[in-house]
């Protein structure tokens, strides 16, 4: 009983002490020998999960959630994410689902997580209802909002995508709404979205949504005719990004834009670029 309660107190709820409880687990399961017949195996086991999942070790976390013989619902949820960061959208789904044949109450990660999933793999209306429940549960935490704001947007739900997005207070939800918004033409208010979205610490790390941000700002400023300001981002774009699959579309239309604004020079050089 002593060997789960000590592996608790080293990992203190923080993932970056989540390798030494695993390893204090490991030592003392060893030196102890202990078997599936023991009182805490199966505790155990379950804070392998937990431990791994920290780590990000999705094939550990696959090898000790099979051993687990009553799941609770933070092993669902691990296992399931697993399934889910390995590309294995049905299997996630499908562990979610068997969970729900007990009374396993799911957290609200997990049951986003299964909207998710179900997105993935083309059951868009059950992963709508899904988040819909959430929402109407009052229990809809910023994540699995910007998950059904981009489920939303990919069912091609433009106007409620960016309702949901609206009420999200992470970054990323100003890029999903300023595609919403950009599908739906409205350039100001895109503009605006990707303008701030770019400024935010989140786009620091998202090198691919941060690229096509600055494509979008730069051509939605275009549709406004902010040909100078439109210029500028969509030649930054191409020079930064030159083997994006939207160089071309930036370079025309910031020939387009430079003609708009008087510079034929710089027009021709983006043509022939």
């Amino acid at each position: 009983r002593m060997i789960p309660y000590r592996a608790e107190m080293l990992y203190a709820g923080k993932a970056s002490n989540a390798g030494n409880a695993a390893t204090y687990l490991q030592e003392r399961c060893d030196y102890l020998k202990i078997v599936p017949t023991d009182e805490s195996y199966e505790t155990i086991q379950k804070l392998f999960v937990k431990y791994y999942a920290q780590q990000k070790d999705w094939t550990k976390v696959k090898y000790f959630a099979a051993l687990v013989k009553k799941p609770d619902a933070d092993t669902v949820y691990y296992s399931a994410f697993a399934s889910y960061s390995t590309e294995k959208y049905a299997e996630a789904v499908s562990i979610i689902e068997n969970s729900k044949t007990g009374n396993m109450t799911l957290s609200t990660a997990a049951r986003s997580l299964y909207a998710r999933s179900l997105q993935k793999i083309g059951r868009t209306s059950a992963a709508l209802s899904e988040f819909a429940s959430l929402e109407a549960g009052g229990i809809m935490d910023d994540q699995t909002r910007l998950d059904y704001a981009e489920t939303l947007l990919l069912a091609g739900h433009l106007n409620s995508a960016y309702a949901q997005s609206a009420k999200c207070s992470l970054p990323q939800a100003l890029y999903v709404g300023g595609i919403a918004l950009f599908n739906n033409r409205d350039w100001k208010t895109a503009e605006n979205c990707f303008a701030r979205y770019r400024r935010s610490s989140a786009a620091v790390n998202e090198n691919e949504t941060q690229a096509y941000a600055l494509f979008y700002q730069g051509y939605a400023q275009y549709r406004q005719g902010k040909a100078a300001d439109a210029y500028a981002n969509l030649v930054q774009f191409a020079q930064k990004y030159p083997q994006h699959a939207l160089v071309w579309n930036a370079r025309m239309t910031a020939s387009n834009a430079a003609v708009q604004a008087g510079r034929l020079n710089d027009a021709v050089i983006q043509a022939q670029t």
